[in-house]
């Protein structure tokens, strides 16, 4: 077994939505975008 993460996909959007529906803007932290590891 080797250790890469070639199951993790990172990818940038500028919002996350949180379960409830609603979007978080990373403009809101002064961000351009957040970083998600899918």
């Amino acid at each position: 077994m080797d250790n890469r993460n070639d199951d993790k996909k990172v990818v940038y959007r500028p919002y996350i939505t949180t379960k409830d529906g609603r979007r978080i803007w990373a403009k809101w932290y002064g961000k351009r975008a957040f970083r998600i590891e899918l």
